[in-house]
């Protein structure tokens, strides 16, 4: 799990405080350590800055260990979180590291290209699923995988992206928000996205569509009389009515499989 909080940090275009705050961070960070004790024996890391203390196997959420994280080789189910800060410089969009800021402006070197995303976690040498969470603003289909789902209005749609497989091996992206819409964080509470999405009981074996459903009526309801935020799940294969997490290795109910939540 990728947790900064850019403790210290200003936007370099306009001077504004970026520090996503302590107790937020907190919140999701353990939101997301209690949520994932329902996956089968796992190993949990978390990297996180200064600002919310250090803990024993804890990493700097910085931009050598990011693309460690990222590219490393994955025999076993693997769930990767990420939230903070995104922008775009030089046209293209990237995620930002904590230590990507050089005085007023980005180190160029160390902001993380939406296209890196791509070519670390889909290459043909990762046999296992994986499972990428974006918890930040315009995450887009970061992976371009080939099919979107979206629930609206009552209803979970899957809409072709254009984009081919590209492997065999099983790659999901859970969004936190649509393509260009900013996602929400309270600096009390957290993330309603991390809120909502911890709120699933891997013992009900949902599909992936009710997970879609269950997903957007929580953040509804934590997003009531607010900007509504609409989360979208890419994935690399289409899924029926069958229990997603199960059929991924993540779940409890198979003892036999033994995913690791995040590598370093």
């Amino acid at each position: 799990m990728v947790s900064p909080t850019y403790s210290g940090h200003l936007w370099p275009d306009d001077d504004k405080a970026m520090d996503i705050s302590k107790e937020s961070v907190e919140n999701d960070i353990t939101r997301v350590t209690n949520w994932t004790g329902q996956f089968n024996n796992r190993t949990l890391k978390v990297y996180r800055d200064a600002a919310t203390g250090t803990t024993k196997g804890s990493r700097v959420p910085n931009t050598i260990n990011i693309r460690r994280l990222l590219g490393k080789l994955r025999d076993d189910p693997t769930f990767i979180y990420v939230s903070g800060h995104t922008d775009c410089v030089n046209g293209n969009s990237v995620y930002l590291p904590s230590d990507c800021i050089e005085g007023k402006d980005y180190s160029t070197s160390r902001v993380i290209p939406y296209a890196e995303f791509r070519d670390k976690m889909r290459l043909e040498r990762h046999q296992a699923p994986t499972i990428l969470v974006t918890d930040f603003c315009k995450p887009d289909n970061v992976l371009k995988l080939p099919y979107a789902y979206s629930y609206a209005n009552g209803t979970v749609t899957c809409t072709e992206t254009g984009y081919d497989t590209g492997s065999a091996s099983v790659v999901i992206h859970f969004a936190a928000a649509s393509p260009h819409q900013p996602a929400t964080f309270f600096p009390e509470f957290g993330s309603p996205y991390n809120f909502a999405l911890h709120t699933v009981d891997l013992s009900e074996g949902l599909s992936l569509e009710r997970i879609v459903q269950n997903v957007q009526i929580q953040m509804d309801e934590a997003l009531k009389n607010r900007e509504p935020q609409q989360h979208w799940l890419y994935s690399s294969h289409k899924f029926g009515n069958e229990d997603f997490f199960l059929t991924l290795g993540f779940s409890s109910k198979r003892p036999s499989q033994m995913p690791t939540v995040v590598e370093q």
